[in-house]
């Protein structure tokens, strides 16, 4: 099996593929300050059983790199490859500083133009934080946008105002009034659909710069929730593992 990890801010996910097929996903909370024992012991236990081939790291907490890197080898006995996308992350980057790139963003843009044709490319990638990676009409990794995601958001209200509640976006309701006659329902429009325009609005935005029309590719695990409040710019497609089918992607163009 191949084992593609993806460490991002509040979570590291493990996928694992037999052949180019995404067999499991799995994954557990982390911080910047998670222990070297307790981030292996999570590993063995969500891999077990499992008998490794490859592996590859994309992350974007420098404090927990190489801890993974060191527990893949000390688990599997096999040399993980680390994402690194000024040197191997197999698009080219038109960005004054490609090291400077979140690896999971290259690796959304790598699998974007692989997957879906030498066009431009909107993937909206939205989790913690809700990123615009754009591949452009040149078929390279041009940048893009970085929002704080809904959850952010919603946590941001509830810890910081005095009367504010804390909302779940799992609590979401299907239909939202804008124009809301309570305090919760008033959250979410500010929130969730006010997320769905602003993206809306900026996939019109990054047309406007194509000069051309863009495949938008939705990802991210609010992908679905926010999709529900999109009308007028629909996503052309959502590919919830689309980081995963990155990293994988990347390694056998690596490896």
């Amino acid at each position: 099996m191949f084992l593609a990890i993806d460490a991002g801010n509040t979570k590291i996910t493990l996928g694992f593929f037999e052949a180019d097929t995404l067999k499991e996903v799995c994954g557990f909370s982390c911080d910047i300050n998670m222990r070297y024992p307790e981030l292996k012991t999570e590993i063995e236990k969500l891999s077990a059983g499992k008998r490794l081939k490859g592996c590859m790291i994309s992350s974007v907490v420098e404090e927990l790199t190489d801890k993974l890197e060191q527990a893949v080898a000390e688990i599997f006995n096999i040399n993980p490859l680390i994402l690194r996308p000024e040197k191997n992350g197999g698009i080219k980057i038109k960005t004054p500083y490609p090291e400077k790139c979140g690896a999971d963003r290259v690796a959304n843009a790598y699998a974007a133009s692989r997957l879906y044709g030498e066009r431009p490319v909107i993937v909206v990638d939205s989790g913690s934080a809700t990123t615009f990676d754009i591949v452009d009409t040149d078929n390279a990794f041009s940048g893009g946008v970085i929002m704080p995601g809904m959850e952010l958001q919603l946590k941001t209200l509830g810890e910081k105002t005095s009367k504010l509640p804390l909302l779940d976006l799992k609590k979401v309701p299907k239909k939202i009034n804008v124009i809301s006659d309570n305090t919760e329902e008033a959250i979410y429009a500010g929130v969730v659909v006010a997320h769905a325009q602003a993206i809306q609005g900026l996939i019109k935005l990054c047309e406007q710069e194509f000069g051309a029309k863009a495949f938008v590719v939705g990802t991210g695990g609010n992908i679905d929730v926010v999709n529900q409040y999109m009308d007028d710019r629909k996503l052309d497609v959502i590919n919830p593992s689309l980081t995963l089918e990155g990293i994988r992607l990347l390694y056998e163009l690596n490896a």
